[in-house]
């Protein structure tokens, strides 16, 4: 009896040493979440930052092409002009690609953010059955044995 006991008193130490590790792991996870989340935060405030930047660049890219279509229709207008305003159209058109490459990775980037958030979402609901799993155990183990302290 005595090392039924010590059986028991071992089989609930190991149910309580799991339960600590199940617990700490939910807590990883949901820091992991919390990290995640201010990263797609983040992220999408960038996003959203070159988003508007690129509305910006397009207005003006739109801008200048008028420029250059006036430039080319008014014939009273210097060559000189025309240049300068073909100039800024392909300056133009050079940063707008930059900011559609950079609006892009930023897309790719949030959509990274929630990919990894439903990774742990998942990961969090795994840990919190391995949680009640082990609840479970624990009550199971001190109702099977009433006389423990546990």
């Amino acid at each position: 009896a005595n090392t039924r006991f010590e059986s028991l008193q071992g089989d609930v130490f190991r149910l309580q040493v799991e339960l600590a590790s199940v617990k700490q792991r939910t807590l990883n996870a949901e820091e992991g979440r919390r990290v995640a989340d201010q990263l797609l935060i983040g992220k999408q405030s960038e996003m959203h930052e070159l988003e508007s930047d690129y509305r910006r660049k397009e207005a003006e890219f739109e801008a200048a092409n008028a420029a250059v279509e006036r430039t080319e229709s008014e014939k009273k207008e210097s060559e000189s002009e025309k240049k300068e305003a073909e100039t800024r159209l392909g300056e133009v058109k050079a940063d707008l690609r930059g900011m559609k490459q950079k609006l892009d990775a930023s897309q790719a980037s949030v959509k990274e953010g929630q990919a990894t958030i439903a990774t742990l979402e998942m990961r969090k609901g795994e840990v919190e059955s391995e949680l009640k799993m082990a609840r479970s155990d624990l009550i199971a183990s001190n109702e099977s044995n009433p006389n423990s302290r546990w």
